[in-house]
């Protein structure tokens, strides 16, 4: 088996697509099958992930410390588009800080990404 370079594109809504969910299955996936994940890239809607603060009812999951949990057990940062949260109004003061996962990133990290990578998979 030939490792591949993959890279995600996150764009749909955490709150009403299944965008977020399938990435994370997907990212599991290839590492399990001993690939290489270069970089996710929250876009669009899809940097809703990373709000603060992130509150849900009870039952449903916490798709936000699901990606946390993946991007610390992988030695990880999660790139969230920072127009995409200005556009959307959201303030993410903690993507500022060092240790935090969701780092705040402009397209030029997305375009090396697609440079760099075998694959870019996109969910929207």
């Amino acid at each position: 088996m030939t490792t591949k370079t993959i890279s995600l594109l996150v764009q749909g809504s955490p709150f009403s697509s299944q965008a977020c969910i399938h990435a994370l299955d997907f990212a599991k996936a290839t590492i399990r099958k001993g690939h290489k994940l270069f970089r996710v890239f929250f876009h669009k809607d899809g940097v809703l992930i990373a709000n603060c603060p992130y509150h849900l009812p009870f039952d449903e999951r916490d798709m936000q410390q699901e990606w946390i949990d993946f991007a610390t057990e992988c030695n990880m940062k999660l790139f969230i588009c920072v127009a995409a949260c200005e556009r959307r109004g959201l303030q993410i003061p903690r993507a500022l800080e060092v240790n935090y996962p969701f780092q705040f990133a402009g397209l030029g990290q997305l375009t090396e990404a697609m440079v760099e990578s075998d694959r870019l998979v996109a969910f929207l």
